[in-house]
């Protein structure tokens, strides 16, 4: 097989399963698993958090029910047995048994979490979870055609959702107010301000700035719309929403910190993931035969 040509005749075959993303996953399962813990360790569902209980009141279909906020003892059993789930599945031991238990158990604490009205906004994240579940990372899957695919696959899935948070936000604000969204810097003013934090109440007194920043964000986000039919731009677009998130986290507290990772990685291994055909053959056989 040449590495020039692409192994599918069908577009739409070579579009989902002929990405060479076998590197970019491998890292991304990494990194996520590592935040994951973070955020189930060292956020809200943390069990040294639970005499925060007082705070929390059910919402929605969790008041219905009568759910109860979890007892620490139950968080410190949940979180121990998604950390293990999530070191077997690092470990490549039976990965993919391991990684769904563990998206399983994440998206239940996010619901769990949300059910109380302490809103977040890592649900983005949990079907990354989901997509890292897909990929045969198993220590005997490597270099065959199964391992491949699935990377490429979930790469595809994770691309698509981390598009559709930008086409999504960017729509919902044209559509519900148009492009006087950004127009005055008001809605930009009171969002800076909401989150008080010491530069983002500095950037609020200047409104030509927030007005050009409102306008560079929305810009941004309808830009994702030409993401799959421009695929030169792909890499651009990626880099601008790092710096856009950087900006957000520095004026808003708002870090956004998976999709970070994913453009980050995706930046970084842009030659593999936007420009080459994939090739499945391992490397050292690639060697040997060049």
């Amino acid at each position: 097989m040449s590495a020039d040509k692409p192994p599918y005749s069908n577009p739409w075959d070579q579009f989902c399963f002929g990405v060479q993303a076998h590197k970019f996953m491998e890292m991304a399962h990494v990194v996520l698993y590592l935040y994951a813990l973070g955020v189930i360790w060292g956020t809200d569902w943390s069990p040294y958090r639970a005499t925060e209980a007082w705070l929390y009141s059910p919402a929605g279909l969790a008041e219905r029910v009568g759910l109860a906020f979890p007892p620490s003892g139950l968080l410190v059993a949940v979180n121990l047995a998604l950390t293990a789930a999530a070191v077997l599945s690092l470990m490549r031991v039976r990965h993919r048994l391991f990684a769904s238990l563990f998206f399983v158990g994440f998206l239940l604490l996010d619901a769990w979490s949300n059910g109380f009205g302490f809103v977040n906004a890592r649900i983005h994240f949990v079907w990354f979870l989901g997509a890292l579940a897909l990929c045969d990372f198993s220590r005997t899957e490597r270099w065959t055609q199964s391992w491949s695919e699935s990377t490429s696959l979930a790469f595809r899935f994770m691309e698509l959702v981390t598009v559709l948070v930008y086409v999504q936000s960017g729509l919902a604000k044209l559509l519900e107010s148009g492009w006087q969204w950004a127009a005055d810097g008001t809605n930009l003013q009171i969002a800076l301000l909401r989150q008080e934090t010491t530069a983002g109440v500095w950037l609020a007194q200047y409104p030509a700035v927030c007005e050009l920043m409102a306008y560079g964000a929305l810009s941004l986000e309808l830009l994702f719309l030409l993401y799959y039919p421009l695929p030169k731009l792909r890499r651009a677009l990626l880099a601008a929403a790092i710096g856009f998130h950087i900006g957000t986290w520095i004026f808003m507290g708002i870090s956004f910190i998976h999709l970070w990772i994913f453009s980050i990685l995706a930046v970084a291994w842009s030659r593999d993931l936007f420009t080459n055909p994939v090739d499945r053959r391992a490397p050292e056989r690639l060697g040997a035969e060049a």
